[in-house]
């Protein structure tokens, strides 16, 4: 699902002040993920494999998610570009990365249509 992102500081990118980009969470693939390892070992040095962690509790790996997110629809943009973000903005991009951990909405359910079932007679109190 392609959304856009809304920099409260301009990033210069190839020479132009953009405020805006696309993104597009459901884009991420295996080789994304390779990469996104790779980025996050450099930058932790030797400490990388010493950290135990949780994906979902990962903000640098959402930060990363959200930054690769951004470049698929933004071939244009480097990583390097986006590294250069920061305060609100930087935390924004971590806000898309999160998302790759939550379940889509599903907009075709097979029971959307049907009233949900009154289940009030099988409730006993005590």
């Amino acid at each position: 699902m392609t959304d856009i992102i809304t920099l409260i500081t301009p990033l210069k990118v190839n020479g132009v002040d953009r405020t805006e980009f696309k993104h597009d969470i459901s884009k991420i693939n295996i080789n994304d993920m390779a990469d996104i390892e790779k980025e996050r070992s450099k930058m932790l040095g030797s400490q990388a494999g010493t950290v135990f962690r949780v994906m979902q509790n990962d903000n640098l790996m959402h930060t990363l998610l959200g930054m690769h997110a951004i470049i698929k629809c933004n071939p244009e943009v480097d990583i390097n570009d986006l590294m250069r973000i920061e305060g609100y903005d930087l935390y924004q991009i971590t806000l898309i990365g999160m998302r790759f951990f939550s379940k889509p909405a599903i907009q075709d359910s097979k029971d959307s249509g049907k009233p949900q079932e009154d289940t009030q007679e099988n409730i006993t109190v005590q």
